[in-house]
């Protein structure tokens, strides 16, 4: 029987980092119209065979030049020559599983994956969340996102010029008080004028009660990027009128973070008016350690889907701090884990130390969970064995997705198991190729008592 003659080296994880980054240059093929799957398909082909860029669509061209530059240069990503070869094959079968996506799209999938395309396009270019209706002032997107720097320096002028006839006015009528605090924070003033943009945002400042006048002057900057946002001010407050008194401020307080979750697609309103919050800070959690939370474990609300009710459930259930720094330390893996199907609630419900086991290992547990390999299975396993089967992800992954069962292989003696560790690709392309399991491995046990 005819054998594939490669071995894997590197490690489970580095493998599947040179995956998914080559899969996300994959991604990025401009894909427009229905002709591009068989334009972009025969493109990379071509590049498989003869190394050549055979294009003269320039958004395809570039892309295909960034993929064989990966080729062609594994520095770029190996420290170690030995390596490089194996990496190129690492490429080459990403592409090769690109290639045979592409080939087996229906008709119905092309149409779909090209609306798909167009809604990322479009969400891309703008926010998730739902601002006022009212247009923000904001220079630096005038002219088709161009910086206009005459009409923000006249804007800036006319805003200053404002405040400083209003520091006559308040002084010639002996309002001290309200000129020290236009003094005082000038700066603070003027950015807020400048998104702003209304003739009377000056004294819209001035007329807000003073326990919120003072703490948006504090967060000037943050609570500007609101408003440039297309928040009006009248919003932000109002918005929190409901709350009580500790809440509204914190809220103010902490417009900052506010602005990177509104960033990431959470609503102003779900952060304002989320009674799992309120019911927090009223049990003593800080506000701002729940935004703060909320944020670090942003990169799941945006790309994961992962709702951000229930990151701020998270708060509720006490998580320790330890497991909270390890959810925030393999955030990319447990988006990874996530996006093969397992909620975040499932992972969190476990008890320890199985819980802690997924988090850390939550690439891992993502490759055995594509191969249909649930949590609930590997937490059945004994240790040692649980433990080799998670280290050994990939090479378990590819045996399974290749026709085996995980009992046919965790009921297999160690050094079996170890042959089939070192040499998951060999065995996985022979048993697709129709050869029996124990075979290959009896085979492979031959030959390396051989070499000894």
């Amino acid at each position: 029987m005819a054998f594939p003659e490669t071995s894997f080296a590197l490690s489970t994880k580095q493998i599947e980092c040179y995956k998914i980054c080559v899969n996300e240059h994959l991604k990025k093929l401009p894909y427009e119209k229905n002709e591009d799957f068989e334009i972009n398909k025969t493109a990379l082909k071509i590049l498989l065979v003869t190394g050549e860029i055979p294009t003269s669509n320039e958004k395809l061209k570039e892309r295909i030049e960034i993929i064989k530059t990966i080729i062609d240069q594994p520095q770029l990503y190996i420290e170690d020559p030995k390596y490089y070869e194996q990496f190129k094959k690492i490429v080459k079968e990403s592409i090769n599983t690109k290639i045979e996506e592409i080939e087996n799209l229906s008709k119905e999938e092309k149409i779909r994956y090209l609306e798909e395309q167009t809604i990322l396009k479009n969400k891309s270019q703008t926010f998730y969340w739902k601002a006022d209706e009212k247009e923000s002032y904001n220079p630096e997107r005038e002219n088709g996102s161009k910086l206009d720097l005459n009409k923000t320096v006249k804007r800036r002028e006319k805003v200053a010029k404002q405040i400083y006839n209003k520091i006559i006015f308040l002084y010639n009528n002996e309002e001290y008080s309200l000129m020290d605090l236009i003094i005082k924070n000038v700066d603070q003033f003027i950015v807020l004028m400048f998104f702003l943009n209304e003739e009377d945002a000056l004294e819209t400042i001035l007329g807000l009660d003073e326990l919120y006048r003072s703490q948006i002057l504090e967060n000037a900057n943050a609570v500007a990027q609101l408003i440039d946002m297309g928040f009006a001010l009248e919003t932000i407050i109002e918005s929190i009128a409901d709350l009580n008194e500790p809440v509204k401020s914190q809220i103010i307080d902490n417009a900052g973070g506010i602005v990177e979750l509104i960033k990431l697609g959470v609503s102003f309103e779900s952060i304002s008016k989320n009674a799992r919050i309120k019911s927090l800070i009223e049990r003593g959690v800080p506000f701002k350690t729940i935004i703060n939370n909320a944020c670090h474990l942003g990169y799941l609300i945006m790309e994961a889907g992962v709702s951000f009710d229930t990151i701020i459930s998270l708060e509720e259930i006490g998580l320790s701090q330890r497991l909270r720094n390890n959810i925030q330390s393999n955030v990319f893996g447990i988006h990874e884990l996530i996006s093969a199907n397992v909620p975040l609630t499932t992972i969190i419900s476990f008890d320890e130390p199985f819980r802690s086991q997924i988090i850390e290992n939550a690439y891992e547990f993502a490759l055995l969970n594509k191969a249909n390999v649930s949590l609930n299975a590997i937490k059945d396993l004994d240790e040692p064995v649980r433990s080799e089967i998670i280290k050994y992800a990939f090479a378990v992954a590819a045996i399974i997705k290749a026709g085996e069962s995980l009992i046919s292989i965790v009921c297999l003696a160690k050094k079996f198991r170890n042959i089939i560790y070192e040499d998951s690709y060999f065995i996985s392309e022979c048993i697709k190729s129709g050869e029996e399991l124990i075979a290959i491995l009896q085979m492979l046990n031959k030959e390396r008592n051989f070499q000894k």
